[in-house]
């Protein structure tokens, strides 16, 4: 029952980082064609491939609201915080379902 429960938080935990990854990704695509639509030079080839791999940098550019910013920083924050979830729940399951190897009398 209750590493059912750490299974569930486990998968929450990892679901939640994902989804929130998503989000942040398409926000940061979002301010990146507002910067290049503004012509502002922010908008280069090595901001694009980055995107994908850490988008909450995307609050750094110019075209970015402070509201933008602040979604943006909440939604790392969220991110950090999902990841320690799944990481916890994972130990903690691992722990409830570990069974130790047979003893052998020699």
């Amino acid at each position: 029952m209750l590493s059912t429960l750490f299974w569930a938080l486990m998968v929450a935990g990892s679901a939640a980082v994902a989804v929130l990854w998503v989000f942040a990704a398409k926000s940061g695509y979002d301010l990146l064609r507002a910067a290049q639509a503004g012509g502002t030079g922010e908008a280069t080839a090595g901001r694009w491939a980055a995107l994908p791999f850490w988008p909450f940098a995307a609050r750094g550019l110019s075209t970015a609201t402070p509201e933008e910013a602040q979604r943006l920083n909440k939604m790392m924050v969220g991110v950090i915080a999902a990841i320690l979830v799944a990481a916890g729940s994972a130990a903690v399951y691992s722990n409830l379902t570990f069974v130790p190897p047979a003893q052998t009398q020699q």
